[in-house]
């Protein structure tokens, strides 16, 4: 009977993991707009609450280590934040220049060269420049946003 219950338990566990469970997956860009995944690396250092990302003063989510996150967007100019909003002054986020069916892949990271933390945002085109993104899970979006799908 211990043995049923158990494998029934795992069963559940497995058929029940959400998507903020699972692991990284491309996912492919719709027709007319651009992709975007942002992640903090497993082994990053800084504080474990990096506060809130957002994309172009929208909150995206709250990233812990390890995970990451994926959003489609129109095709824009967009500037990444992380941090809590009194530390936003202190940064003037480079533009990420998003085309129709580009997909930008950002880490994210603390400089610790200051006296507190500058979250930064390392960016490119090419996941093969970001080989830390396919050992993380996926994140929770933050769903109050009305432009995220």
């Amino acid at each position: 009977m211990a043995r049923a219950l158990a494998g029934l338990g795992l069963s559940c566990l497995l058929a029940c993991a959400t998507p903020a469970d699972s692991g990284f997956a491309e996912a492919p860009v719709p027709p007319g707009k651009a992709r975007l995944y942002v992640y903090r690396a497993r082994d990053s250092s800084g504080p474990r609450d990096a506060g809130t990302v957002t994309v172009n003063t929208h909150p995206l989510a709250a990233l812990g280590r390890g995970e990451y996150v994926t959003v489609v967007v129109p095709p824009a100019t967009i500037r990444l934040r992380a941090g809590k909003e009194e530390d936003f002054a202190r940064v003037s986020p480079e533009p990420i220049e998003l085309m129709e069916g580009q997909i930008a892949f950002c880490v994210l990271a603390a400089d610790l060269s200051e006296s507190f933390v500058l979250w930064t945002f390392r960016c490119s085109r090419k996941l093969a420049e970001h080989p830390e993104l396919p050992g993380c899970r996926r994140g929770a979006l933050d769903r109050t946003v009305d432009w995220v799908p």
